[in-house]
């Protein structure tokens, strides 16, 4: 991130919302103090969310990366 706090590259964030080590309350501060950032909290997920939402892994990481 550069000193502003603005990415300098692509940023794609998913967490668990099921996460123990309380990523959604983490999550939902870090999308308060930026509104933009693409974000999305993953329901009936805990920390892998490649692995426990893979289907909807594979959709979202097939938008974000390149072809």
């Amino acid at each position: 991130m550069a000193a502003s706090g603005r990415a300098t590259l692509p940023v794609d964030f998913d967490v668990g919302k099921e996460d123990r080590g309380s990523g959604f309350d983490r999550a939902s501060v870090i999308k308060e103090c930026y509104p933009a950032l693409d974000l999305r909290i993953v329901d009936h997920c805990k920390h892998l969310v490649q692995w426990d939402a893979s289907d909807d892994s594979h959709k979202l990481a097939a938008r974000f990366l390149p072809n």
